[in-house]
């Protein structure tokens, strides 16, 4: 790999009662995945790898495997290498260095 570059980001909004419309992780997963390339201004297929921090995902939502869902939302990054990192409250910290 000759270059890391973090070109895009978003960021869901806290306040937001995801439960009281009915909505859960993989939506949220969805809204940030297409907030994030729209942000960063990239095509799914040039994507090398996808990181996402998380704490204790299967605690509150029943969904550890956060990694695998960037496919499952954006089908054309299917194929491309994903990862979820939980280091407590440093997780978003590790997925950056990951």
């Amino acid at each position: 790999m000759s270059g890391v570059f973090v070109l895009g980001g978003h960021q869901t909004d806290f306040a937001r009662n995801w439960a009281r419309e009915d909505l859960g992780i993989s939506d949220m997963v969805a809204e940030t995945v297409r907030a994030v390339l729209e942000d960063a201004a990239v095509r799914p297929e040039d994507i090398d790898a996808c990181h996402v921090g998380n704490f204790v995902g299967e605690l509150f939502t029943g969904q550890g495997h956060l990694g695998g869902m960037f496919a499952a939302v954006e089908p054309r990054l299917s194929g491309t290498p994903a990862m979820r990192h939980e280091a407590a409250c440093a997780s978003g910290s590790m997925a950056l260095i990951a």
